[in-house]
């Protein structure tokens, strides 16, 4: 197995087959816990489509993607399944995220029901979904954001505001309720 960011990934196995121009990928990573297949063409445009599953478990340190710092208290858990095409210039996906935990700085929130995300290029859309922590707090979030450009992502409900302090490095302090 591999390391990234310090974490062991776990085993896994790939396999990968070329035919004329046809290309064709199986996958299994994290101690068989991610699957990807997939398919494709060499020639021009180059159109390819996946499958990625993801079994239930804790996938904090993949945040590290799109989170430069990612908190060592925090704790990602969820299990998804994503459907992705696209070819040299376009890219889509639509994930369905069926369990979604999140711990951070002694919060736990809980994703109420499924949570689908689509991507269209460089944009990513939320339609809302509420996340549950406890009896009383909640947070239903919608919106969304082009990759490295800007951020349009709604927050609706009562709870802390102090997980919210992962959003920037640049916030030292973050206290109350909202």
């Amino acid at each position: 197995g591999g390391i990234f960011h310090g974490k062991s990934l776990g085993n896994g196995t790939i396999y990968m087959e070329i035919k004329n121009r046809d290309i064709s990928l199986k996958t299994s990573l994290f101690d068989e816990n991610v699957n990807l297949t997939g398919k494709g063409n060499l020639s021009d445009p180059f159109p390819w489509t996946a499958e990625l599953n993801i079994k239930p478990g804790r996938y904090d340190f993949l945040l590290g993607l799109f989170v430069k710092e990612v908190p060592e208290e925090l704790l990602f858990n969820l299990s998804s399944h994503v459907v992705m095409r696209g070819d040299k210039e376009n890219i889509s996906a639509s994930a369905n995220i069926d369990h979604l935990s999140v711990v951070l700085f002694g919060y736990t929130f809980s994703s109420e029901s499924n949570v689908t995300v689509q991507i269209d290029n460089r944009r990513l859309s939320l339609p809302a979904f509420t996340l549950r922590s406890g009896d009383t707090s909640f947070v239903k979030i919608q919106g969304g954001l082009e990759i490295g450009k800007e951020y349009d992502v709604r927050l609706k409900g009562r709870s802390s505001l102090l997980p919210l302090k992962v959003l920037s490095k640049k916030v030292d302090l973050l206290t109350g309720e909202a």
